[in-house]
């Protein structure tokens, strides 16, 4: 058996320290040996005479031996060894007893209840600390005066902000935070009795420091998002909210960078994401799936993970799977949230790969369904699906990994928001299948107030849409159409397809 025997530790030494290091080493060890050789026999552990450890079988049973010296580190400085250079990674890794591995660097997002829960508890504290500065606070005051049930308190904060969404919620809740804290040091304790003044020196000394360039600006939002649920009735947001308030949050707004928007995924990028799923795993199946999802339906991440139902139709060598989600971030009313919201995606693709079936085959092999979230996130550590759903940003460093070596490719350009935009791109940019602007918003699902009776009452409106989606895919299989040409060459050719009258 071939045992692994570590090689000194190389290390840099610039100020000659190396006597010492070794000096404190040595001195360390000696005071350890010390500690456990010179003890009389009445101290060694299991002398007769010895007392009783009053507190054994306690938390603080030898707490005492916490504090002896130990040996961890004295061997690795007495057995190290000065270069005069750092060695390099390629050597360093061939000197590692195993393969280092680079983590992903995704961001894990927060559940959407412990969001609210969060955010609520802002709201909660800043309100009840000054109870008669709104109307919320005044109804709760008699009710927290007489000791009423914190329960009872919480649900009526829950049902107040009911009608807002938990990232709205998280948003004006660290606005007014960050209020109230630059409020404290000027003097002022009670944030909901701000002034004029004490508005425009908070709102001055944001300008001045490091803060955000949009956070002036959601201050002013956030005061009168609570006054219009909470309804504020020491200040009049009229008077407090000056002109030069406002002109503050406008300066400091303009230093914002610029909008950097990801680009849309190339036609390569997208076949090969379809041709990925005949050599994929059941695992990756369900992750490119839900990724080729996300590009054919032309939806959001968040929304696509609150689909309810998944189904396909195949006929004439073509595939359509459409589904039904409940939620979307455009449902913004009450009849909007209680109704299904249709979405579509030609199943094969633009490769003629049938990826919807081999998606939808995998999740059943996973034993995963579109209760709670329809894609959970999965740990590579432990090899098995999570609990909580999988973020964006998840899916941005599994859409990189996925398209690693295509030609082109910058991983710093394309993120999860470059899915949505793929097939609305390449519809816009075609000029022999024409879409109308209301239909590329309806491929987009956002609906002009005028259609939404009409989308009522026909609910398959989407075949009419995805029978010219699947005609600008076969232009683009046959390779009539390319939507990664350049910006000249598609004025050239749309000039050269221009008929004109004479």
């Amino acid at each position: 058996m071939l045992l692994y025997t570590p090689a000194p530790i190389q290390l840099l030494d610039p100020q000659k320290r190396e006597s010492a290091w070794k000096a404190a080493a040595i001195e360390a060890d000696f005071k350890r040996l010390r500690s456990t050789i010179t003890k009389l026999p009445w101290e060694q552990e299991g002398f007769a005479f010895k007392p009783v450890d009053k507190w054994q079988g306690t938390m603080l049973e030898a707490f005492d031996k916490r504090f002896a010296p130990v040996f961890i580190g004295v061997h690795d400085v007495l057995g190290s060894q000065v270069v005069q250079s750092r060695p390099s990674s390629v050597s360093l890794q061939r000197d590692l007893p195993v393969v280092p591995i680079s983590l992903k660097r995704a961001r894990k997002e927060q559940l959407d209840e412990d969001i609210r829960r969060k955010a609520l508890l802002r709201f909660r504290d800043l309100i009840l600390q000054d109870p008669l500065a709104t109307q919320l606070g005044t109804s709760l005051h008699g009710h927290v005066q007489q000791g009423g049930l914190d329960d009872e308190i919480d649900q009526s904060f829950r049902d107040s902000f009911r009608m807002k969404a938990s990232a709205t919620l998280q948003k004006r809740a660290a606005s007014l935070w960050k209020l109230a804290r630059f409020l404290r040091e000027i003097g002022q304790l009670h944030p909901l009795r701000l002034s004029e003044a004490q508005l425009y020196v908070t709102l001055c000394r944001m300008r001045d420091s490091v803060s955000g360039a949009t956070s002036a600006q959601h201050v002013i939002e956030a005061l009168h998002f609570l006054d219009a649920i909470a309804k504020l009735t020491v200040v009049d947001l009229s008077e407090v909210v000056s002109s030069r308030c406002r002109g503050v949050a406008r300066d400091l707004y303009l230093t914002k960078d610029p909008l950097r928007q990801k680009v849309p995924l190339t036609v390569e990028q997208v076949r090969k994401l379809e041709m990925s799923m005949q050599t994929a795993g059941s695992v990756f199946r369900c992750i490119l799936g839900q990724i080729l999802f996300y590009i054919h339906a032309c939806c959001r991440w968040k929304d696509a993970q609150h689909l309810k139902s998944i189904t396909t139709e195949s006929g004439h060598g073509e595939t359509l799977l459409y589904a039904d989600a409940l939620t979307s971030k455009t449902a913004v009313t009450l009849e909007a949230r209680t109704r299904f919201l249709p979405y579509a995606a030609i199943g094969s693709g633009i490769s003629m790969v049938d990826w919807a079936h081999l998606w939808l085959e995998a999740r059943d092999l996973e034993g995963l369904t579109c209760a709670g979230c329809v894609l959970p996130s999965y740990s590579e550590k432990q090899a098995c699906w999570l609990e909580t759903p999988m973020s964006a940003s998840e899916a941005t460093a599994w859409l990189r990994d996925f398209l690693e070596g295509t030609a082109g490719f910058r991983p710093e350009r394309v993120g999860s928001h470059s899915c949505k935009t793929t097939l609305l791109t390449w519809a816009g940019r075609c000029i022999k299948v024409s879409f109308s602007p209301a239909e590329r918003r309806l491929l987009g699902h956002h609906l002009d107030p005028s259609m939404k009776s009409v989308l009522c009452y026909s609910r398959e409106s989407f075949t009419t849409l995805y029978s010219k989606v699947l005609c600008m895919f076969r232009l683009i299989r046959t390779g009539e159409y390319c939507p990664d040409m350049s910006a000249i060459e598609r004025v050239v050719q749309l000039a050269d397809n221009v008929v004109y009258d004479l």
